[in-house]
């Protein structure tokens, strides 16, 4: 009877104790699904973060692109020769970025940081109108503070590569660009040119050709200007000019011949007006890419 009564107390306590590992099994199972989805929701949350990321550097990209281009062009404008001297010594100092230690591109990284808390804050034309000129949003730095803020922002982009994996935008300066400036640069100097030959011919070239001829004398010599008569080999059926600006300290000439139509050529020369070079200039300002530039003007 005693054994009786201690095998139903063993089966009383046990079945409970099932229960209890049941219930308990099935715990530890709705606590790991649910760690599991957290787990799951935790990878998406930081896939969804990461993507956010390079969306606000890919849009962040063209607007950084947008400065660095205003800040250039208004600096090449004003003066080529000192923008491609800077550009070139960026190129220098943007290159051995490469090589410094990661501590030191941390700390140069967070100097600009501080400096530019934000990213409009490389923006000086941010407050103007759309319709406002960016030069005259500049018109208040002079070269070297626009220098300072172009190098900031290419370095800071270069940095911010090197730290971010999500930051795609790598300003380095390449060869391909310095060679691309230098050669803007010219078609600057010779649209430039080009304006003031032709208010030259154009106001001045009666007053010129009736003056009495001479190899030395300037036929006009004024403080913006000076032009002379000039015989250049290869150009013996044309009446050619010489003209010098003082102020560009830049040398060119013009030269006239009459075929049925009057035709008139324009070129950058040398001092002694005995070498004749033709001018490469911007398109906007019309299609001055023949070998030789003529314009033609029907005489009436």
């Amino acid at each position: 009877m005693s054994e009786k009564i201690e095998h139903v107390d063993q089966e009383y306590f046990i079945f409970p104790l099932i229960v209890s590992l049941i219930v308990s099994v099935a715990m530890i199972l709705v606590l790991f699904t649910k760690l599991k989805k957290v787990k799951t929701n935790l990878f998406f949350a930081e896939w969804d973060s990461r993507a956010l990321e390079t969306t606000i550097a890919a849009d962040l990209s063209p607007y950084i692109d947008n400065v660095i281009k205003d800040i250039a062009t208004e600096l090449i404008e004003r003066d080529s020769a000192f923008y491609i001297n800077n550009l070139s010594k960026l190129q220098v100092q943007l290159s051995s970025l490469k090589v410094s230690s990661q501590e030191q591109n941390s700390e140069a990284l967070a100097r600009l940081s501080a400096k530019y808390p934000m990213f409009v804050d490389f923006d000086e034309c941010r407050e103007s109108w759309p319709h406002i000129l960016r030069s005259e949003s500049f018109v208040i730095l002079s070269n070297d503070e626009l220098a300072e803020l172009f190098n900031d922002i290419r370095s800071f982009s270069v940095l911010r590569s090197q730290a971010d994996e999500s930051w795609r935008h790598n300003a380095l300066v390449s060869d391909l660009e310095v060679e691309n400036a230098v050669n803007f640069a010219r078609q600057l100097e010779d649209t430039v040119l080009l304006r003031q030959l032709k208010f030259v011919e154009k106001l001045y070239y009666p007053v010129i050709y009736d003056a009495e001829i001479s190899d030395d004398d300037w036929l006009i010599a004024s403080q913006a200007f000076k032009v002379k008569r000039i015989w250049p080999e290869g150009y013996e059926m044309e009446s050619c000019f010489g003209v010098y600006f003082p102020d560009l300290d830049v040398y060119g000439s013009f030269t006239i011949f009459y075929h049925d139509d009057r035709h008139v050529s324009f070129y950058r020369s040398n001092s002694s007006f005995s070498e004749l070079e033709s001018l490469d200039t911007l398109s906007r300002y019309g299609d001055f890419s023949d070998t030789r530039t003529i314009i033609i003007e029907r005489m009436g």
